[in-house]
């Protein structure tokens, strides 16, 4: 097997079996004093190795050795022994590297290992960043500790001896000298994102005044960038961000000619928004005046709205005087067709047994008597037997009228729910034998059925629930069904009509579940009340836009932010303030400088606030687009810089453990 014979400084030899000791300690002599003699290391060569040390994770040597050993065995030597003298020979040169020169060996160790940025977190973050989607730190912290258990982990073993033995023994030994590396790894990795991020911000704490001194505008369009980017980064594709946004404030403006760019927006523009505003502008005012003026009309844009969807409750009065007019151009036609229709065996004695098995219609009958020979002349007995029933039908639609008005019969005890559902009834039975009946009713009805129709919206809208307005309906014609709506219309402009102009509608009388349902019943379809609704949320918007301007929000929260900007206070009152315990003017002192941290003076924040309230083509403009592109590529750039802080660490590390 021979004899290895290990010298000072790491000099080793193999020697024969039977060598004598004279003759090995003169070639360790004679080795030791070569090396002594030997060529200086330069520091190119001391940072040269070491980089290769660090780009290979420590496994340098050993891919050096493996492939001279494997070159060896295809020309017929030995691939172990030749494997042993190498890997032996590189790490010989590469410690007398690092003695000659520590800081290049190390140094050239750090710098392979940041060289490529890999690994698990890395490839996750900015597949999460191209993805749109919003990484928290808490989860960073968690791929980071990963990485730098991995990376640690590989340093270990790369750097580890693994000392004399089997080669599974050997294995089992760099296991427990990479086991530390690894866990020092672990926890860099989950330090470093709020490292990284600390220094992020310690840096633009001090380029963010010159940028915004320098470059007001572009700072401007970057802050707009930001905020819209953490508003939609977790639903939008990051470079759909503005295309979309210009999509939707086109939309919105073809209903909505006020809504403007913030509006469009989440918590974080309003934010910037509202940091803007405290700064004194000519577009701080013009936005302020634009808010007042625009909130003013909110409750006719509402009623417009409601028109379009639904119905216009203005044309109320108008449609009252105009019943008669249309029943006897339109109406008159199709019901005298539907009197003509003789009357069978079965309808009269369906129609008989109804009457004679509901004790109302007794009454009923005798108040069409008397309203038919008051108002035409004619006995009720000479007319023709469906017009009879329609006579009976319209005394029936006036009695629910006079009830609702408070005008009970004094022959009758019957309710308003009693004589609803016995118009149903009646309606039901005769439609089934005439249909020319049924028609005449769908295409208008009669002077009666609407008018009460129209009375009942606007009375009863208020007042009724979800699940009645559903009964109510259900029971109506389509022409009573469009009287009915006109009348809740109307119902709900009083209400938008009442109180302060600057009042906010949509909060206050359109936000509860109630209301939604209310609504939902009395659309015809949900597509034009997904419409009313739709625009309902963008009025919300903007009014939201216009509270977090001119809201009273906490010194504390907006500081906690930085978007507080305070009042221009000098630093001499500030601290005389302070001494007088006067708190506010010391907090107006403090934002102003938080801000100026952020970069908000005053000429940003102009541009902000005329950025935000664009309501024109957004898609064109090339600086905003420039800077969701830069805000969008950030994140992965903190990953990467991340990643390479890991990977430097556990190099660092590993050149430590291996000294």
């Amino acid at each position: 097997m021979g004899i290895t014979v290990k010298g000072p400084n790491g000099i080793t030899i193999n020697f024969p079996d039977g060598t004598d000791s004279d003759t090995i300690n003169k070639v360790m002599t004679q080795a030791a004093g070569q090396q002594a003699s030997a060529a200086p290391v330069s520091s190119l060569e001391s940072f040269g190795r070491g980089a290769v040390q660090g780009v290979t994770f420590g496994f340098g040597d050993e891919l050096y050795a493996g492939a001279k050993g494997l070159g060896a065995s295809v020309s017929g030597g030995s691939f172990r022994d030749t494997y042993n003298r190498e890997v032996e020979d590189v790490r010989q040169a590469n410690r007398a590297a690092r003695q000659a020169n520590p800081i290049a060996y190390i140094g050239g160790e750090v710098v392979g290992g940041i060289a490529l940025p890999f690994g698990a977190a890395g490839t996750a973050a900015r597949g999460a960043a191209q993805a749109g989607r919003a990484v928290s730190l808490a989860s960073r912290a968690a791929q980071g500790a990963k990485a730098g258990a991995a990376y640690g982990g590989l340093y270990g073993l790369g750097t580890a001896s693994g000392g004399d033995g089997s080669l599974p023994e050997q294995a089992a030994q760099r296991v427990t000298q990479a086991l530390p590396n690894a866990i020092t790894g672990a926890a860099v990795g989950a330090v470093a994102p709020f490292a990284i991020d600390a220094a992020s911000n310690i840096v633009k704490g001090v380029t963010n005044p010159l940028r915004a001194a320098l470059r007001p505008q572009a700072t401007a369009q970057q802050k707009v960038g930001e905020a819209l980017l953490r508003d939609f980064g977790d639903r939008e594709n990051l470079g759909q961000v503005l295309p979309t946004l210009d999509r939707k404030l086109q939309a919105a403006r073809a209903t909505k000619p006020d809504a403007m760019l913030a509006d469009l927006g989440g918590q974080n523009t309003r934010d910037l928004l509202r940091s803007a505003t405290n700064l004194p502008s000519t577009a701080a005012s013009r936005l302020q005046k634009t808010l007042d003026r625009r909130q003013s009309f909110q409750w006719s844009r509402i009623e417009r709205d409601v028109s379009q969807t639904l119905a216009d409750g203005n044309e109320f009065g108008r449609v009252m005087d105009q019943i008669t007019g249309q029943l006897k151009r339109t109406g008159a036609r199709e019901f005298d067709a539907a009197y003509n229709v003789p009357m069978s065996t079965r309808a009269f004695s369906d129609v008989e047994q109804f009457l004679g098995a509901r004790g109302y219609m007794g009454r009923i009958a005798e108040k069409t008597a008397e309203s038919v020979q008051g108002m035409t002349g004619t006995p009720l007995q000479q007319m023709r037997p469906y017009e009879i029933m329609h006579r009976m039908k319209m005394e029936l639609d006036r009695e629910i009228g006079r009830l609702k008005r408070g005008q009970q019969d004094a022959k009758a005890n019957w309710t308003l729910r009693d004589l609803v559902e016995l118009k149903r009834q009646f309606v039901g039975l005769l439609s089934s034998h005439n249909p020319q009946f049924r028609k005449a009713l769908t295409v208008y009805g009669d002077e009666a059925s609407l008018r009460t129709a129209l009375e009942s919206g606007a009375d009863d809208f208020k007042a009724m629930s979800p699940g009645e307005l559903v009964s109510t309906l259900r029971g109506m014609t389509q022409p009573e069904k469009s009287m009915f709506r006109m009348g809740a219309a109307r119902s709900l402009f009083d209400q938008i009509e009442k109180g302060n102009v600057m009042r906010d509608r949509t909060e206050s009388l359109f936000s509860s579940p109630e209301i939604q349902k209310k609504l939902r019943a009395l659309f015809p379809d949900s597509r034009r009340f997904n419409e009313l609704r739709r625009r309902l949320v963008l009025e919300a918007k903007m009014a939201d836009t216009r509270k977090a301007v001119q809201g009273n929000s906490t010194s504390a929260r907006q500081l906690a932010q930085g978007q507080e900007a305070g009042q221009p206070v000098r630093m001499v009152s500030a601290v005389g303030n302070a001494m007088m315990g006067r708190v506010a003017p010391v907090m107006d002192f403090i934002g102003r400088s938080v801000q100026a941290f952020h970069g908000m003076t005053p000429a940003v924040a102009n541009d902000v606030i005329e950025t935000l309230m664009s309501n024109g083509a957004i898609g064109t403009q090339q600086q905003l687009q420039r800077a969701l592109a830069k805000a969008a590529r950030e994140p992965a750039y903190r990953e990467q810089l991340t990643q390479r802080f890991i990977r430097a660490a556990a190099a660092l590390n590993a050149a430590g453990q291996s000294q």
